[in-house]
């Protein structure tokens, strides 16, 4: 099924749903660096533009998109849908798995802070 807007197709069965803004507990959002928090069916969003070190000492602001969904993982269709819905069209965006030999403490440690939650991180490439 195509959806007018969206690059590729989507599963026949898919159901395009809207994204509801939720409110965010100000120290959370404070934490967090104030991204924005989203409903779209089970899943829960968030949606931040943060300030990442790149491996050449310079800092650039970029756009990270955490889905998480209470009981399993987000379905290619609900991850892309809500990435093309959030993120500007002229904007890549990538998941990534962490390197195997990471250190723990070390910026390449893989942190697993929830079960089902995935994160897509903006190309700077």
């Amino acid at each position: 099924m195509k959806i007018e807007g969206f690059p590729g197709t989507f599963a026949d069965d898919f159901a395009p749903l809207d994204l509801v803004e939720k409110r965010m507990p100000a120290a959370v959002s404070k934490m967090l660096g104030a991204p924005k928090a989203y409903g779209f069916g089970e899943c829960h969003v968030l949606h931040g533009i943060e300030e990442t070190d790149t491996r050449g000492g310079i800092v650039v602001k970029l756009h990270h998109v955490s889905i998480s969904c209470p009981n399993r993982y987000p379905t290619w269709d609900e991850m892309k849908f809500i990435v093309y819905s959030l993120v500007p069209a002229d904007v890549g965006m990538h998941m990534m798995l962490p390197r195997r030999d990471a250190k723990p403490g070390t910026r390449d440690e893989y942190l697993d802070q929830h079960p089902w939650c995935l994160h897509w991180w903006e190309t700077t490439e």
